[in-house]
């Protein structure tokens, strides 16, 4: 019986002692942009349409300068507020690495809030990201060079005069 116990306990001892060696992939981790893509390309205004429905309208710009900050602006619209335009605007940093774009807004609510999007390409315009949305979700979507955020809000209004066109 003490044989059986100690090539019980000598089997266990090898079956934990081998997990020492395996190594969890990390292929499940943000990350994926195209990092051939450098800050000095992404430098200016973009702009994106976030959500265009019955209910909402949602376009975004973001301003990146060379320095390392951002102003990220946000334009909305809702059916339930009769299509009244509300705006936020936020000043961030941001950091660029292995094509992925990381801002930061420090102090908001006591702490500190991050914006992640890989770059997975960049054509004349038009920027394509993989944004990473809360709860682990993420989406594409395509951003188009703008030559202010004001720009952004143009295109809102644009997108509400066609809206009461219909």
């Amino acid at each position: 019986m003490k044989k059986y116990f100690y090539l019980m306990g000598l089997m266990l001892c090898m079956v934990f002692g081998s997990m020492a060696f395996v190594a969890c992939d990390d292929d499940d981790e943000e990350g994926g942009g195209n990092a051939s893509i450098t800050a000095d390309q992404i430098i200016g205004c973009w702009y994106g349409i976030d959500e265009n429905n019955d209910t909402k309208i949602n376009v975004f710009s973001i301003n990146f300068e060379p320095n390392g900050y951002c102003m990220f602006d946000q334009y909305k619209a809702k059916s339930k507020n009769n299509w009244q335009i509300e705006e936020e605007g936020y000043d961030m940093t941001w950091v660029l690495s292995k094509g992925t774009v990381v801002m930061t807004l420090d102090g908001y609510e006591g702490e500190e809030q991050q914006m992640k999007a890989d770059i997975l390409s960049l054509n004349g315009n038009s920027l394509k990201i993989r944004r990473y949305l809360e709860e682990g979700n993420s989406d594409v979507m395509e951003m188009v060079r703008c030559d202010t955020p004001q720009d952004a809000r143009r295109v809102l209004v644009q997108l509400l005069e066609e809206k009461f066109s219909k």
